[in-house]
């Protein structure tokens, strides 16, 4: 039974801070501590306390573990918000699975008495096996996951068995005596009554989430951390491996979490919201760095690294996932979005990753790839050790490519670079790139081959990677256009960094988790050392002629983006540029013309910028246009156009509203999408209010009421943080008095309508009081203050004077 309890309390640990090298040895240390103390004083233990009593203070403890959980999440959660002391951090985070495990101890010492052993006294191993086999049967049969319902087994078996001892006669004396029975009433009361005191779904909310730390850092209330964003907890699993968690926010996009990190972020329909680039561009880069990828072995399961590499021409792909759960699981909350068990080229092997690369290797791989990105949990930590990795490379074909996500956010120069020199050692030639500000995908091949070449250039530019990228809001410019540091590159920055001194694989499991909790700007401190080295990857590839085309590209890039933010609600200011670059920027090609041959004419993709506007002007001159004339505008978003796909969307939006035939669901489709696939300095707000409008009066533009309330939450949290960074920055806006009060009757509109749903989804009438507050004080007092400045203006702005 204290095996069983051990496996709990290093389960509850899970739940409130990564699962680490120095937790594990917290745990540990607590157990062995309260053994020590109990075991110097068993004598004098086993005199007052019966194994009756020891069995219920047991019990006890079980339920406080429980009872008590709201605290320790308050414990974790102040300790990131306010301790500035890296070493009282690490104290206090380590002393929790300490305090936990220590009371196991000090009861597993009672009632064992010392051995006289060469006149010394000594104690059985019986109690240390026994403990380790209860442990270990917990955590092979999943114990150790702690839904309710086996806490109260445990704590029930317990109780049982201390009321059982102490009826036959088996546990007599000790400091309880007769009030054994009401102490049992007492624990078994306690188990029904403190049972809902543990919610992994709410402490993983707050404890794993830099929104939630800071804002309470700010003065937001404790309560109101759980409803900060849109996320909606729809479903978890517990098994043997950890908690698996899924979240829904913006009505399509899931958000995975494993023991409460996340793990993955994807859409289930990117039309409505992209997937994540994080997840997405280091399996796009593996795929298009290799020159023919025939087999793929992905280590862990990963929704998203997974699908992308379906998109591509590949043979076979194998995933190894320790989990045997997890595949279903996923299936279960994507649906239709995922279709690998339909895929004969998809198999998976139920294995932990990293070992399953110490067998021998019966099958070689073009490409490997390990998209967990966080290197301070357990697993993550063992991909810095020189072993996995080089089991790792013997798994790689001739020629063969391993990538490997790391995110640095929260990781300063010194832990990143002794990361990367212990994959240049294994792999010297290695590219660094930048996926997303503060991740970097390390790329490491076996030949001397170079990875950066015109031909990896043009594979990204193939049908499949642009629309992969394209479900992401990137062009194939964007990647060549990140920051990369070649194996050249990789070695003077390896060298000039000697005044930091090397860590081995065991020093870094340790030194990860205190670095990832130290304050301090540590992304900025190592992009700015990665910066001093590296270049632009369209620069590291010749000729210079690709530069220019990835430069003018991104150029384009550069404009959309100035569209969106110099002119909100005002998508059409596209039109005159689009219209410039066609005169000013033409672009000319080697074509093939019908009849004629190979003639030199206009770009293709200028040619289809010039096509789409003169059907787009065939179309809006009609005061009503057929609907087919409408919806065949969407042909032009692909292949992804800097300059032109988002923008469409808009126009097809406005056309549609012109006429009746037009279902509210399509127009819906447009309009989501020009909200959620915009640039992140995008204001505008007349797109959320016409979304928010549809789905309050038109039933039929979705489906279920659950999908309502996920894109009313999602739009209500889109439409306060564009009117929060419109009033942060004091511009002057046309028409502001006009959106205020558009704004304010849509959002009224959008809580009455949650308020009715609320009771048919699931969501408490206290969770909906405190989301409610939330957008009363991020958005509707804000609104209300503006509308009151505008209307204060109008009043003492001085009168004309009559001639």
């Amino acid at each position: 039974l204290s095996g069983l309890g051990v496996a709990t309390a290093t389960a509850i640990t899970a739940q409130l801070m990564p699962r680490t090298l120095m937790t594990e040895f917290s745990v540990l240390a607590g157990l062995v501590a309260g053994m020590a103390i109990g075991f110097r004083r068993s004598t004098s233990l086993t005199k007052r306390v019966s194994t009756s009593d020891a069995l219920i203070c047991l019990a006890a403890w079980g339920i406080n573990l429980f009872a008590g959980y709201p605290l320790w999440t308050g414990w974790i959660l102040r300790t990131a918000a306010f301790v500035t002391s890296l070493p009282l951090i690490v104290v206090l985070k380590a002393g929790l699975p300490f305090l936990l495990t220590f009371p196991v101890g000090v009861v597993l010492s009672i009632g064992h008495r010392p051995y006289d052993f060469g006149g010394k006294s000594t104690y059985s191993v019986q109690t240390i096996g026994l403990v380790a086999m209860g442990y270990i049967a917990a955590a092979l049969s999943g114990f150790a996951v702690l839904t309710i319902g086996l806490s109260v087994v445990v704590v029930s078996l317990i109780a049982a068995t201390g009321l059982s001892l102490s009826r036959r006669g088996q546990a007599t004396g000790g400091r309880l005596g007769g009030l054994r029975v009401p102490a049992l009433a007492i624990v078994t009361l306690a188990t029904v009554v403190t049972m809902g005191n543990f919610d992994p779904s709410r402490s993983e909310r707050v404890l794993f989430s830099p929104i939630a730390v800071s804002a309470l850092r700010n003065g937001v209330p404790v309560h109101q951390l759980t409803a900060l964003d849109d996320g909606r907890f729809i479903g978890s699993i517990a098994t043997g491996e950890g908690r698996l968690s899924a979240w829904i926010h913006r009505g399509t996009q899931i958000l995975f979490r494993k023991d409460g990190i996340s793990s993955e972020y994807r859409s289930t329909n990117t039309m409505l919201a992209p997937h994540s680039a994080a997840d997405v561009v280091p399996s796009v880069f593996g795929l298009t760095a290799h020159p023919a990828v025939n087999n793929v072995l992905v280590l862990g399961l990963h929704t998203p690294t997974l699908t992308t590499c379906q998109q591509f021409p590949v043979q076979e792909i194998h995933v190894i996932e320790r989990n045997n759960l997890a595949p279903q699981f996923a299936e279960s909350v994507l649906g239709d979005s995922v279709w690998w068990s339909d895929d004969d080229r998809v198999s998976f092997h139920i294995a932990d990753p990293l070992l399953g690369t110490a067998a021998r290797p019966r099958k070689k791989f073009d490409l490997i790839l390990a998209p967990q990105a966080q290197s301070v949990t357990l697993e993550g930590s063992l991909l810095a050790s020189e072993t996995v990795l080089r089991r790792i490379r013997s798994h790689l074909a001739e020629g063969g490519i391993f990538c490997q996500r790391l995110a640095y956010y929260d990781l300063g120069p010194r832990v990143v670079l002794d990361l990367v020199e212990a994959f240049h050692r294994q792999f010297p030639n290695m590219l660094i790139t930048e996926s997303i500000p503060g991740e970097l995908i390390l790329t490491g091949a076996i030949s001397p081959q170079p990875l950066l070449t015109r031909e990896m250039a043009d594979r990204l530019q193939t049908p499949q990677a642009r629309r992969v990228l394209a479900e992401v809001g990137l062009d194939w410019a964007s990647v060549m256009g990140r920051g990369a540091l070649d194996s050249e590159s990789t070695e003077n920055l390896i060298q000039e960094s000697s005044e930091f001194q090397r860590m081995d694989a065991t020093q870094l499991a340790f030194t990860i988790p205190s670095e990832t909790v130290r304050w301090g700007d540590k992304a900025l401190q190592t992009r700015q050392r990665l910066s001093q080295h590296g270049r632009s990857m369209a620069i590291l590839v010749k000729p210079e002629s690709l530069a220019q085309e990835v430069d003018q590209r991104l150029e384009d890039l550069r404009l959309a983006q100035q569209i969106q933010t110099e002119h909100p609600d005002q998508p059409w200011a596209y039109r005159p540029i689009i219209k410039r670059q066609l005169t000013d920027r033409p672009r000319s090609a080697i074509v093939q013309v019908k009849g004629e041959g190979l003639k030199n004419g206009l770009h293709p993709e200028d040619q289809r910028r010039k096509d789409y506007l003169w059907d787009l002007g065939m179309v809006s001159k009609q005061e009503h246009p057929p609907l087919s004339e409408i919806l065949e505008l969407q042909e032009y978003t692909e292949p992804f156009d800097p300059l032109l796909s988002l923008f469409v969307h808009y126009e097809v939006a406005r056309l549609l509203g012109r006429i009746d035939e037009a279902s509210a669901q399509d127009r819906f489709e447009q309009l989501v999408h020009t909200v959620y696939h915009a640039s992140a300095t995008d204001v505008s707000v007349r797109n959320i209010c016409a979304a928010i409008e549809l789905l309050c009066h038109d039933s039929k533009t979705v489906v279920s009421q659950q999908e309502r309330w996920d894109h009313l939450n999602g739009l209500m949290e889109a439409l306060s943080v564009r009117w929060q960074m419109r009033l942060r920055s004091g511009r002057k806006l046309e028409y502001e008095q006009v959106d205020l009060d558009h704004t304010v009757k849509a959002a009224k509109l959008a809580l009455k309508t949650m308020d009715t749903l609320r009771p048919d989804i699931g969501v408490s009438e206290n969770d909906w009081e405190i989301r409610e507050q939330i957008f009363e004080s991020r958005l509707m007092e804000p609104l209300h203050r503006r509308r009151g400045q505008l209307l204060k203006r109008v009043t003492l702005a001085p009168q004309k004077r009559e001639k």
